[in-house]
């Protein structure tokens, strides 16, 4: 399968709270089933802080061809026809020609054209136009607004959940009409795309319009977004270092970039901070030590505000997409 990262808009306006630099707005959508909470920073960035793991995903038949109901959308009447014809099927089960003549005109000489769209809030353009409106009706102002989350998926898996009277149920080989459904999903489903095919079988088609099969898609992949960060030495950590190294001076030491890490080192020894693993260490010492001098950089006003952070790394991401019969 293929990746593509693609950008996770989402919209709605609620309440919103002081958190540090940002502020904390609830998010709802139609298309989702658990409301989204996200951060909106000083500059208008909007981060979210849960993604979706269950939403609407939009599933469409159009009949092109078939030599017993009118070309168009599906349809309440097609599908009574569909049903009538498989009770006609049912009772005539000593009558094998007319059986095989009804099952022919309803899973084999139709066309049918299929849209399958999983996940449609990737590729919605209202979505980030309306996030933006939620957040300015919360009291957020910003001269501009933008998503950062990113969600790239690389899986998918289809399943069904079928009632025991569904038609594919009463005509029997049903296994087989779900496979070809499923090998007609591809993977523009992962890019947020629409899958479009072909396929045959009224029977499955009217069993989904009236609800008598429910099709989920489970998408998995990673998530991220370059506003999440994680502190690893926070601002308090930071005070202490200063304030030690500045009532504790050394002398001696010539070569400025030992003398930096020296000092830090009695620092950490004196406020009992336990140094994490040794890829943090390597960003902090970067964080407190000018590079260009190797001096030490105590009275950066941001360090000293928000510490030493790290982005955080892509997450795995598995979500479920329920597919809803839509007509257009």
């Amino acid at each position: 399968m293929k990746n593509l990262l693609a950008p996770l808009t989402l919209a709605v306006l609620a309440t919103h709270s002081a958190i540090g630099s940002a502020d904390e707005i609830s998010f709802s959508y139609e298309g989702f089933y658990q409301p989204i909470k996200a951060n909106v920073d000083s500059y208008g960035n909007i981060s979210l802080l849960n993604y979706p793991t269950e939403f609407i995903g939009k599933l469409e038949y159009k009949v092109i061809n078939s030599p017993l109901f009118t070309k168009g959308k599906l349809n309440t009447e097609t599908c009574s026809d569909v049903a009538e014809k498989i009770d006609v099927y049912e009772r005539y089960s000593s009558v094998p020609m007319l059986q095989k003549n009804i099952l022919n005109n309803i899973r084999n000489n139709n066309t049918l054209l299929l849209h399958v769209t999983a996940a449609p809030f990737l590729t919605d353009p209202k979505l980030h136009k309306t996030a933006s409106q939620a957040a300015v009706n919360a009291g957020i102002i910003r001269s501009g607004y933008h998503i950062q989350n990113n969600i790239s998926f690389n899986h998918y898996d289809l399943s069904f959940e079928i009632e025991d009277d569904a038609n594919i149920k009463r005509l029997g080989n049903e296994e087989a009409v779900l496979n070809k459904f499923s090998s007609n999903v591809n993977e523009n489903i992962l890019f947020g795309g629409t899958s479009a095919s072909e396929l045959n079988a009224l029977d499955l088609a009217c069993d989904i319009f009236n609800g008598k099969v429910k099709v989920s898609i489970e998408l998995k992949g990673y998530e991220s977004n370059p506003n999440l960060k994680d502190t690893i030495l926070s601002s308090a950590d930071i005070y202490s270092i200063k304030s030690f190294i500045e009532s504790h001076p050394i002398e001696g030491i010539k070569d400025s970039k030992a003398k930096s890490y020296f000092q830090l080192g009695r620092a950490f020894e004196s406020a009992a901070i336990t140094l994490p693993q040794k890829a943090d260490t390597a960003i902090i010492f970067n964080k407190l030590i000018n590079q260009e001098t190797q001096v030490l950089d105590l009275n950066n006003a941001d360090l000293l505000a928000n510490g030493v952070t790290k982005k955080l790394p892509a997450r795995t991401y598995q979500g479920v997409s329920l597919l809803k019969y839509i007509e257009q």
